[in-house]
């Protein structure tokens, strides 16, 4: 029986063992606790009631099967931990790329194409002619319209 706990106290840090005895039924709790504590699933106790003699004849066994399942849980979270690591590693190493080449494109002056220089030109002609009508002239009389401050004179002629 210690071969198989010392086993499964490989692949944790302590083993809480406790009975109780309950009649003539007898409760073995067997709680792993887990390095880390990364996983829960790994730290679910094997829980067994029965007589003693029940005991005695297939405790092991259900020890054993217990020890398999819980390597076989945690061979499968350092399996996934793995796979996620390196998925990590890689979107970390694509981000830096775009980065580094979206750093590269800024510091590189754009010359814009002729067709751009036309859309830009079209572009302002449409605001020039939009802005126009919003400007008035101001209420001193008939001065011209380039005129955006108050006139001075024009007030003292008044």
């Amino acid at each position: 029986m210690f071969q198989q706990l010392a086993t499964l106290l490989g692949s944790c840090e302590k083993l809480v063992l406790t009975l109780a005895l309950k009649g003539e039924q007898m409760t073995v709790f067997v709680a792993p606790t887990v390095k880390g504590g990364t996983e829960a699933g790994l730290s679910l106790p094997l829980v067994v009631t029965a007589t003693p003699a029940e005991l005695d004849a297939g405790f092991l066994d259900a020890l054993a099967g217990y020890t398999t399942s819980r390597r076989s849980l945690s061979e499968q979270v350092e399996a996934t931990t793995a796979v996620l690591d390196a998925a990590k590693t890689a979107q970390t190493q694509k981000a830096s790329k775009a980065i580094a080449n979206a750093g590269k494109s800024k510091s590189k002056p754009q010359l814009p194409n002729e067709e751009s220089e036309g859309e830009d030109e079209e572009e302002s002609a449409d605001t020039s002619e939009a802005e126009a009508p919003a400007t008035a002239a101001p209420a001193g009389g008939g001065h011209p319209p380039e005129s955006k401050g108050t006139d001075l004179a024009a007030l003292l002629d008044d």
